[in-house]
């Protein structure tokens, strides 16, 4: 037989075949044998008998096990060139940036990922379709240093407005007042606006989404400062204050007397017309309008040059509606 350091040495094929020794099972009579062995059978027995993991990956991508459990493949994880950040997503497309920090899905879900710093960076998008909590304790704190949208993608249009929501839980930009219980208003109608109030009602407060007005109280106070004689003639109608602009029977307002409505003549009024609100509907989403009830202009009688204002002050609530 020929020395071993005799053969030369080859790099081994599946197909190769290696000389050993076949024991039998215990507890048999069987005796051992030499026998051939495959170079790829010792490598499956190897991988089935020990739990040997196989695959193959690319470089700094983070592996992950494929559905048959024992081999590896690329997830869609992978690390910077740098190993700082892991950031989440495909290798050239979208990506999230997990800072310093740990990621976790224990106890929390196969769909939560867990991190101490997360940095959307200064570029596209981060988008949350679920849920999503904010803090967990008092010490938390949210800071926004760029513009806030509501669901509609407006942002606000004036200063002191704020995000408020509606009856289907939605946040729309509102004035403060939309939130507050009660509040007072003060308008001035001109005389202008007197000599048209039948056909073009005055808007005193702007209509909110989701909310009515309940009026609490309205004064008005007249100030005539036409000639002795002149007059706006009414032609027998009342003021009304309400959310509508007509058809007021069952409607939730305050009514003016024809008699305090503005004559237009000489003189400021020395006292203020206290209205009682009348119960009855109002209009979600509707604002606050002055008018009189026929819907008719006041006329001005031959060679009189009526001239007034008419002082309103509205206390309200603002109530959501469900």
């Amino acid at each position: 037989m020929a020395i071993a350091q005799q053969y030369p040495l080859n790099t081994p094929k599946n197909s190769d075949l290696l000389v050993g020794t076949s024991i039998p099972d215990p507890n048999t009579n069987d005796n051992p044998k030499t026998s051939n062995f495959s170079v790829s059978s010792i490598g499956s027995f190897l991988i089935a008998e020990n739990n040997i993991i196989t695959g193959s990956g690319t470089l700094n991508t983070i592996p992950m096990f494929t559905p048959d459990g024992q081999i590896i493949g690329d997830s869609i994880m992978f690390t910077k060139p740098n190993g700082i950040e892991l950031q989440v997503g495909v290798s050239g497309g979208t990506q999230t940036v997990l800072g310093a920090g740990s990621i976790s899905t224990g106890g929390l879900g196969a769909d939560t990922v867990t991190a101490t710093n997360i940095n959307g960076g200064n570029t596209g998008n981060v988008i949350l379709s679920g849920g999503v909590i904010i803090g967990n304790e008092a010490t938390d704190i949210l800071q926004i240093t760029s513009t806030v949208s509501d669901y509609t993608g407006s942002s606000s249009t004036s200063a002191g407005q704020v995000l408020a929501s509606t009856a289907t839980g939605q946040l729309l930009w509102s004035s403060i007042n939309a939130i507050s219980e009660i509040k007072t208003a003060q308008a001035t109608i001109t005389d202008a606006q007197i000599r048209t109030l039948g056909t073009a009602p005055v808007e005193i407060l702007p209509a909110v989404t989701g909310y009515i007005y309940e009026i609490l109280g309205a004064t008005t106070q007249s100030i005539n400062s036409g000639g002795i004689g002149d007059a706006y003639d009414w032609g027998g109608q009342s003021g009304v204050i309400s959310s509508r602009e007509n058809i007021f029977t069952g409607l939730h307002k305050v009514e003016i007397p024809n008699a305090q409505l503005p004559s237009g003549g000489g003189g400021v009024s020395d006292s203020l017309y206290v209205g009682t609100p009348l119960a009855g509907i109002s209009r979600t989403g509707g604002s606050i309008k002055v008018t009189v009830t026929d819907n008719i202009d006041p006329t001005i009688p031959i060679l009189q040059t009526p001239s007034a204002q008419l002082l309103i002050n509205i206390t309200y609530k603002l109530t959501q509606v469900q």
